[in-house]
């Protein structure tokens, strides 16, 4: 059975949500990561600093449905900690991190938008020795989920500055798997219940895709 659920686009807690936070710099122990290099024949390297995907590129965690698919001819932007453009100065790791310790496992963004106090599903998608990076079109990420957790299924991202998470959009649960669609990376996780920094209980969001982060 399919359903669609809410996306935020900073970084918040969701009960039925996908939340985005740390933007792969800003860590929180203990988590679990797998490791994917991409190849020469997978990707090329622009004059600009930039990435171009030749062919759909997939990291998966191992034994795990968590994983993110970059379509083919999809230009990736690296980024510093402050959102600025860097190059690339090599064809990137992608990494896939998974807490092993629920919210624990997880930035804590405390200034604005949402906090973490719940989650059935989350991830940290990143590239090696960059902050974040940013797509020229939608990439897939799948989290495995409990199903009994997410009947709304908000989605959450960590804004880059680290200061909240924030609806980026809608997600679909199937079975025990949440899909979302993005142009940018960080934080994502997925719950039934999120809470503002002011302490009200939110509710869904409008459509996105996490651009601008």
């Amino acid at each position: 059975m399919k359903s669609k659920v809410s996306i935020f686009g900073s970084a918040a807690v969701l009960g039925a949500m996908l939340t985005a936070a740390g933007c792969g710099s800003d860590k929180a122990a203990p988590v679990a990561t797998s490791s994917t290099q991409v190849a020469t024949s997978q990707a090329t390297l622009n004059n600009d600093g930039t990435l171009t995907t030749s062919t759909a590129i997939t990291a998966q965690t191992a034994g795990s449905t968590t994983a993110i698919t970059i379509p083919a001819a999809t230009t990736i932007t690296a980024k510093d900690a402050a959102g600025n453009p860097v190059s690339f100065a090599s064809l990137p790791v992608i990494y896939v991190s998974t807490p092993t310790s629920g919210v624990s496992g997880m930035p804590q963004p405390s200034t604005t938008g949402f906090t973490i106090d719940s989650t059935a599903g989350a991830v940290d998608v990143y590239f090696g020795g960059y902050a974040s990076a940013t797509f020229s079109q939608p990439v897939t990420i799948t989290i495995p989920v409990d199903p009994a957790k997410v009947s709304s299924g908000i989605v959450l991202m960590n804004k880059k500055d680290g200061n909240g998470y924030v609806n980026i959009g809608t997600a679909t649960i199937t079975g025990n798997v949440a899909t979302i669609t993005t142009t940018s990376l960080c934080w994502f996780s997925v719950d039934d219940d999120f809470r503002s920094s002011t302490g009200t209980t939110g509710g869904t969001g409008g459509s996105g895709n996490g651009e601008g982060f």
